[in-house]
């Protein structure tokens, strides 16, 4: 995790921090954009949109017209009142999963496996100003619509038979999940605390999940939710007095040794 910036404290903020009050988290744009794909050599890749809004399509249609990808529209949430103690979840952005069929070819990667979706925030704590940025790994699990190895005589991989359900008529339902990627993103620490935007799932239906299954031949949307975690980072311990008199002690003795053996 990369440290962004550190903040001297102030006065308030040392009386919130170990009062363990509400601190204000303002979130004022939050802009996305596709970065990278695993692998890297998928056929058809490309990426367009900017500013809050970010898609990378793959594939070849086999309708000719419609690729696979995903989409990320970032939303502005209310002002977040965090507790130091617990993470805060709020809505991050609309995730979309254009889930069509594309031909399998056997000598070129036909579909990802997981994509980095790098966001961008301008935000507040408390009155002060950040930018940080976050890069969330999803990780993708393309299912086959036909007999294979996730469907074994007409049973998916995940769900029941096609057409059943989330399996629709078109074929089995893919599997998206997504995480924080701690390597590559930033944290805020102020005042001793260290802020951190994570992932709770997504939210579609009526619950939300850490993982999204979605239909084929859809455009398949859920509310990406975001988790702010405030994590208080360990304070030095101070060498008490009688250490440092001790420390004191042992150097003077030292540097009598060294005198007398040089008399």
């Amino acid at each position: 995790m990369i440290k962004l910036q550190t903040v001297a404290a102030s006065v308030a903020l040392s009386m919130f921090a170990s009062a363990g009050m509400a601190a204000v988290v303002t979130i004022n744009s939050v802009s996305g954009e596709w970065v990278s794909t695993t692998p890297g050599g998928v056929l058809g890749l490309n990426s367009s949109g900017s500013g809050s809004y970010s898609e990378i399509k793959w594939g070849d249609p086999v309708d000719d017209v419609n690729q696979s990808g995903y989409s990320f529209q970032g939303l502005i949430p209310p002002p977040i009142v965090v507790d130091t103690a617990l993470g805060t979840e709020f809505d991050l952005g609309v995730f979309t999963h254009d889930n069509f069929a594309v031909w399998n070819w056997p000598s070129v990667a036909s579909w990802i496996t997981s994509a980095n979706l790098n966001v961008n925030f301008e935000l507040s704590i408390d009155g002060n100003d950040y930018s940080l940025s976050q890069v969330y790994t999803f990780d993708h699990d393309e299912t086959p619509n036909f007999d294979g190895p996730g469907q074994s005589g007409g049973i998916c991989k995940y769900g029941d038979a096609t057409g059943t359900g989330v399996n629709g008529s078109f074929g089995c339902n893919d599997q998206v999940t997504a995480v924080l990627n701690e390597s590559l993103s930033e944290t805020v620490i102020l005042d001793g605390m260290e802020y951190t935007f994570g992932i709770s799932g997504f939210r579609y239906g009526e619950e939300t999940l850490d993982f999204f299954r979605t239909q084929e031949g859809l455009e398949n949307e859920a509310i990406l939710v975001g988790q702010l975690l405030v994590t208080e980072l360990p304070s030095e311990v101070p060498l008490p007095a009688a250490g440092w008199l001790l420390l004191a002690g042992i150097g003077g003795m030292a540097a009598l040794k060294r005198k007398r053996a040089s008399a």
